[in-house]
């Protein structure tokens, strides 16, 4: 019986490219708990931390057959998570941006902001997202999580700038219109918890 755990990284991408489920477990298991802390320092979520890691070895998994490195599997795994890392802080970062701006204009209303569900009002924002189409849907995230510029984008999906720039603006004008409407509602729901809080 083979002795995975004896084995060197490159020798186990080698059998994983041959679907050995016990090279890619070995892989999982040398390196979890290292990448788990690593993710965590930067995210300081233990949810996040295992959400990314766990996405990056579905992502080596579903690359099985064709996986390979030049370098070290454990600086490429490194890597991958910081990357994702950073791009779940920026996301979040936006959302959280976003949300205060929807705030501020709750605040025009005189409405008590405790009285506004933030956790539904963000799941109204990824809802209108996800309605998107998908080729816009994937430009707009592409510059919001990513924070790819205009330029970047058409080089990545071999279009013009100009094409990038329509389908952002599109994309913006979308979910506004549809944030729009639901905030409205949800702005009504709250005045009149409001008014029967108060009488």
């Amino acid at each position: 019986m083979r002795d995975y755990y004896n084995y060197s990284d490159h020798e186990l991408i080698s059998l994983l490219n041959l679907e050995d489920q016990r090279a890619f477990a070995t892989i999982y298991d040398r390196y979890w708990s290292m990448l788990v802390n690593y993710v965590y320092g930067l995210t300081r979520s233990e949810d996040d931390a295992v959400d990314i890691v766990q996405e990056l070895f579905v992502s080596v998994w579903n690359r099985r057959l064709s996986f390979s490195l030049d370098g070290a599997l454990s600086a490429y795994l490194v890597k991958s998570a910081r990357y994702s890392s950073l791009r779940t802080l920026t996301r979040d970062a936006n959302r959280t941006a976003f949300i205060e701006r929807l705030s501020r204009r709750i605040e025009q209303f005189h409405v008590d902001p405790e009285h506004i569900d933030v956790r539904r009002l963000a799941e109204c924002i990824d809802k209108a997202v996800s309605s998107l189409p998908a080729k816009m849907q994937r430009i707009y995230l592409m510059s919001r999580d990513e924070q790819l510029s205009h330029k970047e984008i058409a080089r990545a999906l071999g279009i013009a700038e100009t094409t990038v720039k329509k389908q952002i603006n599109n994309a913006l004008k979308i979910i506004a219109l549809k944030l729009n409407t639901r905030l409205t509602i949800m702005i009504l729901a709250a005045l009149i918890k409001k008014v029967f809080l108060f009488h």
